[in-house]
């Protein structure tokens, strides 16, 4: 949603020039180059499904700046918030694709999830287009907050219900 609708949004419904658009847009990609590493990382620090969180929080965020404030101050922030949290949701599902599911079906197990993020890339300028169409694109970048609570939800999930991996390590001593 956030690809799809930035650079419209900001120009055409903000009056933000194409120049700064196109500054906000090298910031997300200079920051997105070591966001995968950085919530790979957290990930085996923390846990896959605290990380899925922490990135929706900052995602709801970006999402919500653009929705609901916006400005230049909010699309800044909105830009460094994605950049930072671009490539988070698929570092840690490569790594959760190893932790549950079988070695030997981890790489079908990260394919499909490639395939349902593919899909889910597919629709979601539609499904904006339609929002922007009809309510404003701001209703669009709404959709997006709710997806990211969704998402935020879901890690919950992921957090209660840890991998086998992680129920079949041994608590360590003390």
């Amino acid at each position: 949603m956030f690809n799809a609708f930035f650079g419209v949004y900001l120009s055409q419904e903000n009056g933000i020039s194409l120049g700064t658009v196109g500054q906000l847009v090298v910031i997300i990609c200079v920051i997105s180059i070591s966001s995968g590493t950085f919530w790979g990382t957290l990930s085996d620090r923390v846990s896959r499904g605290q990380a899925f969180f922490y990135s929706y929080v900052l995602q709801a965020i970006a999402f919500a700046l653009m929705a609901l404030f916006p400005g230049i101050v909010s699309f800044i922030i909105a830009a460094i918030l994605i950049g930072f949290t671009l490539r988070a949701a698929y570092t840690i599902c490569a790594a959760c694709s190893g932790d549950y599911v079988a070695v030997q079906f981890a790489p079908a197990a990260f394919g499909l999830m490639s395939a349902g993020a593919g899909l889910g890339n597919a629709l979601s300028p539609t499904v904006g287009g339609l929002i922007a169409d009809n309510f404003g694109t701001n209703w669009s970048f709404g959709l997006a907050m709710i997806g990211a609570f969704v998402g935020m939800a879901a890690s919950v999930v992921m957090i209660k219900k840890p991998s086998s991996r992680e129920t079949a390590l041994p608590a360590p001593s003390t």
